[in-house]
């Protein structure tokens, strides 16, 4: 399948949707727009109205989460197109009706409506969701004739889950869902993610210019290498990087090579002992690293918060963040283990057309 890493379209909502709410403010007060006090009068209302919005953490890390869910499946590249489902008026004849998160369109262009939820909570500790507030979801869903998927971060575990509605358990008058209960039912794979693995050490050379008594780092001389052979495709030196650098590895620096003009470091990452795979004797070793989604939005939280991992902003600079983060080739089989996220019921399904056919074959 060919992956169509997504342009981000900006609509410049600080002109247009300013402009909108600006509108709402002076119909619910009754004022008309272009009466002399109307603009002081709505800057005092923005103003104690964000200040209310930046106490609440729901509210500012549920909107991040949902802007961070909608960056990360553009940037996987398996789907048409991602939009925000909830933004604008709605006129509707049941007013029990919930309004998802977010539209995607598949790569075969089946529709997708997704539920963005961030769960603050340890692995042990299920999700939940109320009945009656999924129950608006699905009929939503079904109404504009799509199906309904809810996308759950687990904040603590950094890990996305893409669940059906159906893999929810009863819970008085809510639903819930355990996180190893989650993964299993995780349709992330639909949306492009993937298992990413590779040998081990991986060791970043970074080169450094002596000059007038100060380190100056050389960064068009970096090198990167996966168990001593290099790496030198440009989109798997960044993949490379990222898994360096917001996967979790352990790090250990050594000086390669010094003298009066420069100096040669070898930073080495290694995988902890839980997620190496392989023989250690036959040296065919492999750790299966990441998922791509985690490794993305670790560095959207990284850039969206502050020092101490509180939370800074919503959006990441659009320096730090573009549509083409990761590029995932044919190529990088090479270099790359590359699995495909599928969920138990999805493998089930697949397993069972494999017989079907093998069976048809055997008939033949």
């Amino acid at each position: 399948m060919k992956r169509h890493v997504l342009t981000k379209r900006e609509r410049k909502p600080t002109k247009f949707d300013a402009l909108n709410v600006f509108a709402a403010w002076a119909q619910d007060e009754r004022v008309a727009m272009t009466k002399g006090d109307a603009i002081p009068r709505f800057a005092e209302f923005l103003k104690e109205s964000l200040k209310e919005s930046l106490q609440s953490d729901t509210l500012l890390y549920g909107n991040r989460t949902q802007a961070m869910f909608e960056a990360v499946v553009a940037n996987l590249g398996a789907v048409q197109l991602v939009k925000s489902e909830d933004s604008g008026d709605i006129y509707n004849a049941d007013a029990t009706l919930e309004i998802p998160d977010t539209r995607i369109i598949l790569a075969d262009g089946q529709n997708l409506l997704v539920e963005t939820k961030n769960c603050h909570k340890d692995w042990n500790k299920p999700y939940r969701i109320k009945a009656a507030y999924l129950d608006g979801l699905v009929r939503y869903a079904s109404l504009v004739r799509c199906d309904l998927r809810i996308a759950i971060f687990w904040s603590q575990q950094q890990r996305w889950t893409l669940i059906p509605p159906s893999a929810l358990q009863a819970n008085g008058k809510s639903l819930q869902i355990e996180f190893g209960d989650a993964l299993m039912a995780n349709e992330m794979g639909t949306l492009g993610d993937k298992l990413i693995g590779c040998g081990f050490p991986v060791t970043l050379r970074l080169y450094f210019e002596k000059r007038d008594g100060k380190l100056r780092m050389q960064g068009d001389k970096h090198r990167y290498f996966i168990n001593k052979r290099e790496i030198t495709q440009a989109n798997e030196k960044r993949l490379l990087f990222f898994l360096m650098v917001w996967g979790e590895w352990e790090m250990n620096g050594n000086v390669l090579e010094e003298d009066a003009s420069k100096r040669i470091v070898d930073i080495t990452f290694i995988p902890n002992d839980e997620i190496r795979r392989g023989d250690p004797d036959s040296g065919d070793l492999c750790v299966l690293t990441e998922f791509l989604s985690t490794v993305l939005s670790r560095y959207w939280v990284q850039f969206t918060s502050n020092e101490d991992g509180k939370f800074k902003t919503m959006l990441p600079t659009r320096e730090v963040w573009n549509t083409r983060l990761l590029e995932i080739t044919e190529d990088t089989s090479k270099s790359f283990a590359v699995a495909t996220v599928v969920s138990k019921a999805q493998h089930a399904a697949e397993v069972g057309v494999d017989e079907a056919n093998a069976e048809a074959s055997a008939d033949a």
